[in-house]
């Protein structure tokens, strides 16, 4: 490492700039994300700005040093003077930076700021080998002196009580019933040390080296953050990152490159998935544990995100957080099953929220493909349809530069999105960009599958031809009324409501490309260009979608080919400009 032979002090106090050291910090643990030095370093620089994070990496260097001392020690003969003497030598280091922490800690804990440690609170339920893996994926990579383990047991009969039972450095609760996720995490919690914050971990995942540390440096980023979730290989909410289907082995060192600092590590979220959510212990007294009405699992993580929101706290993404996660281990033997859970409680959720789950999770990041390839450019944005603000979010974190604003017409998402974001008005989209005083003009209008919903189409482009600048982009997405699903429905004679798509209930009309670009150059705009989004499926999905396209296609005889073309596109993302 560079200036290794100095003392890192003085090295620090050399630098021109503290974003110097951190992006020093930063290339050191991209080489080696153990290197306690490279955590003594981030240690100093945030002694400047946020002494919580300060705290918690000066104790990553700590244990990191600690684990090097054992490694020397195991290794080293008695007559070899040089490890020895490294040995006197790190071992004093490791004296000054444990008096380095204890002074920190006092201060901290005077100010009444403390830096809480974790329980992590894992549920067992008939997965013997994946639990076992899982649990020792944490013994390697977590500073087990400081961190409570507590698994619950949902009455599991292949053994893995048994196994759990001859564990002594975690606590074990036995239930004699099958509590569900949300009941069997609430009896950990229960059971867990009453001042941890708290990591909720699916039995089904493999920790990786850092992983909680940075969920950890998220958590206590500010005030404001009560939960941080991680990136992984097999996860929704686009909590996903690299290949889905790899060995653990390949995750873990798929990790190395991701739990590392980085300059843009977080991203706002309005829900956070629950197999590895840590929350923090006094956001978690104020709004209780798990709702278990979703009993046995599936929505609870989505209405605890949106309760911490509530209740005044944010939900950071975590991009530099990994874990290995196979996914829905417990369900995978009853796939009836949990597609019947997932829909009772998908309908609980809606009575208890009053609108549709899939709004919580849902990023267009196509949309970046039309803003500037500079992520470091300053323009504005409104978005109508901005839904509970996620697209606008994540658009902040590709580009922190931005000012972003968006225009919501459901009462109770834009409620929502009002508490953790700032920018989000609510109001109709016919007028509603009017609203928006902060910006004269924007660089760019998007309107996300706006056209369908609102009655006066004339209206809103009207506004928005007011609020676009001169030299500004107008974006729209529109989903394809078009498409086999459609024509298909059509053909059988019953065209129902979907979910999401072209036929949400919440839709006035449908599209077809042909209608949108009219529409739009009817009312002071030319068409620059259109993307097409076309559907992609595997498995049995795409089998079902080619039984459908033979059976439009065998029927389309008379359908010209450039109509014929359209019906593989599920969405079309149209530029304008004014004119």
């Amino acid at each position: 490492m560079a200036n290794e032979e100095k003392n890192y002090s003085e090295y620090i106090n050399e630098n021109e700039s503290r974003k110097q050291i951190y992006r020093e910090a930063c290339n050191e643990l991209k080489a080696n994300n153990t290197d306690y030095k490279a955590f003594y370093m981030l240690y100093k620089f945030y002694c400047e700005s946020n002494e919580q994070q300060a705290f918690l990496c000066l104790e990553n260097a700590i244990y990191f040093l600690e684990k090097k001392i054992k490694k020397i020690g195991n290794t080293t003969n008695i007559e070899d003077e040089k490890n020895i003497e490294d040995l006197y030598d790190i071992n004093r280091e490791l004296s000054d930076m444990k008096k380095e922490l204890d002074d920190l800690w006092n201060k901290l804990k005077k100010e009444g700021k403390p830096v809480q440690q974790v329980s992590i609170v894992i549920l067992s339920y008939n997965g013997k080998e994946i639990t076992e893996n899982c649990i020792e994926s944490i013994r390697k990579t977590v500073d087990m002196d400081k961190t409570e383990v507590v698994v619950v047991d949902n009455d599991s009969i292949d053994g893995s009580q048994e196994y759990l039972k001859k564990q002594k450095d975690i606590k074990v609760i036995l239930s004699e019933e099958n509590l569900g996720f949300p009941g069997g995490c609430n009896l950990g919690i229960k059971n867990s040390k009453m001042d941890n914050d708290i990591f909720l971990l699916n039995n089904d995942t493999q920790v990786a080296e850092n992983s909680l540390f940075w969920l950890r440096m998220g958590l206590y980023e500010n005030k404001k953050v009560g939960a941080t979730g991680s990136m992984a290989n097999s996860v929704s909410n686009e909590q996903q990152v690299g290949k889905e289907n790899i060995t653990p082995e390949e995750a873990l060192e798929f990790s190395k490159g991701i739990n590392v600092a980085t300059e843009r590590p977080y991203i706002l979220k309005s829900k956070l998935i629950g197999f590895a959510m840590l929350i923090k212990r006094k956001a978690m007294d104020e709004i209780g544990m798990l709702d278990e009405r979703f009993k046995p699992g599936n929505f609870e993580d989505d209405d605890y995100s949106l309760r911490l929101i509530e209740a005044g706290y944010r939900l950071l993404l975590c991009k530099n957080s990994y874990i290995y996660h196979i996914g829905s281990a417990s369900f995978k033997k009853n796939q009836k099953s949990l597609s019947d859970v997932f829909i009772r409680n998908r309908k609980k959720f809606e009575d208890k929220w009053g609108f549709d789950s899939g709004n919580m999770s849902f990023v267009e990041k196509n949309y970046l493909k039309f803003f500037p390839k500079d992520r470091d450019a300053v323009f504005s944005i409104c978005e109508l349809g901005a839904n509970l603000g996620n697209t606008l979010s994540y658009i902040k974190s590709e580009y922190p530069n931005a000012r972003v604003y968006g225009v919501e017409e459901n009462k109770n998402i834009a409620q929502i999105a009002q508490k953790y974001m700032d920018g989000i008005y609510l109001a109709s989209f016919n007028k509603g960009i009017r609203l928006v005083s902060e910006e004269n003009q924007f660089d760019y209008v998007v309107c996300s599958n706006v056209l369908e919903k609102v009655e006066n189409v004339e209206e809103m482009l009207k506004s928005i031809y007011i609020k676009l600048k001169d030299t500004g982009r107008f974006i729209i997405s529109v989903d394809n009324f078009m498409n086999y699903f459609i024509i298909n429905k059509i053909i059988r004679g019953s065209v129902e409501n979907e979910v999401r798509g072209a036929l949400k209930k919440e839709n006035r009309r449908g599209f077809s490309i042909y209608d949108a670009i009219k529409v739009i150059e009817d009312n002071q705009f030319r068409v620059i260009d259109v993307y097409e989004n076309k559907y992609q499926f595997c498995g049995r999905d795409e089998v079902e979608y080619n039984e459908i396209r033979e059976t439009v296609n065998a029927l389309s005889g008379i359908i010209p080919e450039p109509v014929l073309e359209q019906y593989d596109t599920q969405r079309y993302y149209i530029i304008a400009e004014k004119i």
